[in-house]
């Protein structure tokens, strides 16, 4: 390599460090000065039950109903005890954000080392890993970054066991892959325990299925006796011991009752899945193609495509025979596994809208493979020009500019969204919940309303917020026990008066029975919410 070479190879080297320095410091800046300018509804549920964790001084709630997880393999599991010595639960969930961050970097970090590549490329997958790329209820950066941190946990223990498969069986096995086994056993029981079987199937079975194949290729069925296979059989045990507990508990996560499509069906649930793929990257609905936003869009959606060339590059070497494919098949198998998956059941129940967090336990893996297929393009564009020296720096400085583009367009996205949740989204909460406080009524019930309702009970904990649904055929009840208390069903949960909240035209209220219209005295209008007071709570 020519002194040039080395120096742009360096320049980009440190860039690149710096990139990823400025990607840690913005998450950490989004969960300390900015941990509560992005309030969404899951991530109230999330807040509201670690606030109650904290006031029953259990992480086990008697009376609690579970509608889709425990909600203890997230970063809750860290933010409950910060709350209990912070009383910030905003700040708390933005500090076990961090420590989950970290835990984060040192494995993927590990892996890489163990992957023997580029470290150039290493730093490649990692900035790529980091991007933001779409904010919101459910995506990318809040499930793995921000807010909830729903999919920390569920990301993490297929990333844990792939790096301790990754470890030379020849090496001593040493504290650090004592203390990985210890983390990836603990997670692993709490995944299980509240998700169920999720993160096995999609994470854990498919690393095994990698395990199999390449004991198949290496052609040593007495290679199976081995390290691999004591950490395939600890994470089962841990595995079982969370799903007996997952039981015990009385918990039915929402991956039990997945179901597969029909054959008639197949064709169309392989069009939606595709759809959700893009989705992970894409954000919905229509952008003029030569505004600010359009441009950002396309650039996600060139990005999308390469990860898709990414996805192709691996399958192609699905089956080949060496050290280097066999790590990379642990890395690739999530990814295709879970693919398959989707496709063949039944996951998105809306037209609008397609669950991509279902992809995330297999696309960060798969973003690691981006230094493999690099080296290979490199190795495949030096050998059409040998001796070309301008290949390797062109090659460098196009990889570290189009990561950055998209870095800062992703990052600018953010800021937008941000600047847009807050003050349009739930600022007129906080002044209903203001208002109940000024008549000195503890009961707020939202009509129709469930992200409003869900945010004003983490808005002011000291009142009881709910929410007023409507049956199929238009018989109003008490629907507030979605990962809430059981007696929140119940009308004497709301004891004396109460405010009923309408969104002004909606026409709600007047789909009310006449009986529960007349014990209601409709008050002053607050922003855009029609009011009315009762002197109790009339639903049942």
């Amino acid at each position: 390599m020519s002194g040039n070479t080395k120096n742009v190879k360096s320049i980009i080297n440190y860039m690149m460090i710096l990139v990823l320095a400025a990607e840690i410091v913005f998450i950490i800046f989004m969960n300390t000065a900015r941990c509560a300018n992005y309030p969404e509804m899951d991530m109230a549920k999330l807040y509201r039950h670690a606030i109650e964790m904290v006031n029953n001084r259990s992480y086990f709630i008697d009376g609690w109903n579970y509608i889709t997880t425990m909600e203890l393999d997230c970063s809750l599991l860290f933010a409950v005890p910060i709350y209990a010595l912070s009383g910030n639960i905003y700040l708390s969930f933005g500090i076990a954000n961090i420590i989950f961050l970290f835990l984060y970097l040192f494995v993927i970090f590990d892996i890489l080392k163990k992957l023997d590549v580029n470290r150039l490329y290493g730093y490649v997958a990692v900035i790529v890993f980091l991007i933001p790329y779409r904010i919101g209820m459910l995506e990318y950066f809040n499930m793995l970054f921000y807010n909830g941190g729903q999919y920390v946990v569920k990301v993490l223990v297929p990333l844990l066991v792939i790096d301790l498969m990754l470890e030379d069986s020849a090496k001593r096995f040493g504290i650090k892959n004592i203390i990985l086994l210890i983390l990836m056993s603990f997670f692993m029981v709490l995944t299980s325990m509240s998700s169920g079987t999720y993160v096995l199937m999609s994470g854990i079975v498919p690393v095994i299925l990698a395990y199999i194949i390449n004991i198949i290729l290496e052609g040593d069925i007495k290679s199976i006796v081995s390290r691999r296979s004591v950490v395939i059989l600890f994470n089962l045990l841990s595995f079982l011991c969370g799903y007996v507990l997952c039981r015990v508990l009385k918990v039915s996560p929402n991956s039990e009752g997945i179901e597969l499509v029909p054959p008639e069906k197949l064709l169309e649930n392989i069009r939606v899945t595709i759809w959700g793929y893009f989705s992970v990257f894409v954000s919905g609905g229509y952008v003029n193609v030569v505004s600010k936003d359009g441009l950002f869009q396309l650039l996600r959606y060139g990005f999308a495509f390469l990860v898709i060339i990414l996805i192709f590059y691996n399958i192609r070497n699905i089956f080949k025979m060496g050290e280097r494919f066999s790590r990379q098949r642990y890395l690739m198998m999530p990814f295709l596994v879970t693919f398959i998956i989707l496709c063949l059941t039944l996951c998105c129940f809306s037209d609008v809208y397609y669950p991509e967090r279902y992809y995330f336990i297999g696309i960060v893996p798969l973003f690691l493979t981006i230094p493999y297929f690099l080296e290979w393009i490199e190795g495949m564009i030096l050998n059409k020009f040998p001796g070309n020296r301008l290949i390797k720096p062109a090659l460098f400085i196009a990889t570290g500019s189009l990561t950055l583009v998209l870095l800062m367009s992703c990052i600018l996205n953010v800021r937008d969204e941000i600047r847009r949740g807050y003050d349009g989204g739930y600022s007129q909460v906080q002044i209903v919940l203001e208002h109940a406080r000024q008549q000195q009524i503890s009961n707020v019930l939202w009509l129709y309303d469930l992200p409003d309702g869900e945010v004003a009970r983490l808005f002011a904990p000291d009142i009881r917020s709910s929410v007023i649904n409507f049956t199929d055929d238009g018989q109003p009840f008490l629907d507030p026990a979605r990962d809430f208390y059981l007696a929140a069903n119940d009308a004497s949960y709301y004891p004396g008066a109460n405010l009923l909240i309408d969104k002004a035209g909606s026409g709600n209220f007047d789909r009310l029975p006449d009986e529960i219209r007349s014990s209601y005295t409709q008050l002053e209008d607050v922003g855009e919410y029609n009011v009315y007071r009762s002197g109790s709570c009339v639903f049942d």
